[in-house]
């Protein structure tokens, strides 16, 4: 891939990436690719707003020429908030239920549509899926995560990932701390109340090759385990 990107860049080639974290981390890819990447302009894509998300959504049903409510817009942007992909799929729905059920897209048709969405998109964040993410940003192994290393490369995540579980599962302190190395429910509540007080004095934490605060750290990982 090396080879490839030189040459493209040699003849003059515009070339875009995407990933779902910055150059830096994606370690796998060797440093000299990785520098190529870095050297280039680097930006982050935010979700949509709420008042690009209405936009969307307008536009989307001008597209399908489907009369859709200013209310209903309304209420499809302020609950469908993660893609505009999302956005499409709603608008399609709410197209479908009217054309099949013979009805015109109602508020009450468009909270019905979204429910049955809504239930499609928020699978249940498990222990597991924290682990990976927290692994994959920090760019540390599981095993080193559930050992008893105390070193802050390998603490600090590991106290970001339990406060991480209490507030995305409904796991007991017991299981998230067996989880996580056969702790126990005490060093869970001990994890908790460091990742608030780092969170309050907007502390630093070392990611695999950079070094950001710790709300930024829990940005990343949080996208991570929207976008699994």
């Amino acid at each position: 891939m090396l080879y490839t990107v030189d040459t493209l860049l040699k003849d003059g080639r515009q070339l875009v990436f995407t990933s779902d974290r910055p150059p830096a981390e994606l370690k796998a890819l060797g440093p000299e690719l990785v520098g190529r990447l870095s050297g280039g302009l680097v930006c982050r894509v935010e979700p949509p707003d709420y008042a690009t998300r209405l936009g969307i959504a307008r536009q989307l049903s001008r597209r399908l020429q489907i009369d859709v409510p200013e209310t209903v817009l309304a209420l499809v942007a302020s609950h469908v908030t993660s893609s505009a992909r999302e956005l499409s799929g709603a608008i399609n729905r709410l197209q479908v239920m009217s054309v099949a059920l013979q009805q015109p897209i109602t508020r009450s048709l468009a909270e019905q549509a979204i429910s049955d969405l809504k239930d499609q998109w928020s699978t249940p964040v498990q222990l597991a899926d924290i682990q990976r993410a927290v692994c994959d940003v920090f760019g540390i192994e599981v095993a080193s995560l559930q050992s008893k290393r105390k070193v802050s490369s390998i603490s600090h995540p590991r106290m970001l990932a339990m406060w991480l579980a209490r507030k995305h599962t409904r796991a007991a302190l017991a299981e998230i701390g067996h989880f996580f190395g056969r702790r126990s429910h005490s060093t869970v509540i001990s994890a908790q109340k460091r990742v608030e007080r780092w969170m309050r004095r907007q502390e630093p934490v070392r990611l695999s090759q950079q070094t950001c605060n710790v709300e930024e750290a829990i940005r990343r990982v949080e996208d991570l385990l929207r976008t699994a």
